[in-house]
């Protein structure tokens, strides 16, 4: 599959990705977060996922793990 996305795309899909995964994140270390750990990983995969792919065909995205 070709899917034709500009570096601004991907740069916006890899930092909205990274955003999410960081809410995850914090809900799953907040007290009281009413997810389990299967389901709170089942939660981050997708998330994962994308941004491990990314990186691989996109490096220069991972300039933004410095913000996250």
């Amino acid at each position: 599959m070709i899917i034709d996305l500009s570096e601004t795309d991907v740069l916006f899909i890899y930092g909205h990705f990274l955003k999410q995964l960081k809410q995850i994140k914090e809900a799953e270390i907040a007290s009281g977060c009413p997810l389990d750990k299967t389901s709170i990983q089942n939660l981050k995969e997708p998330y994962l996922s994308v941004i491990e792919k990314l990186a691989k065909q996109a490096p220069f995205v991972k300039e933004l793990d410095k913000g996250f």
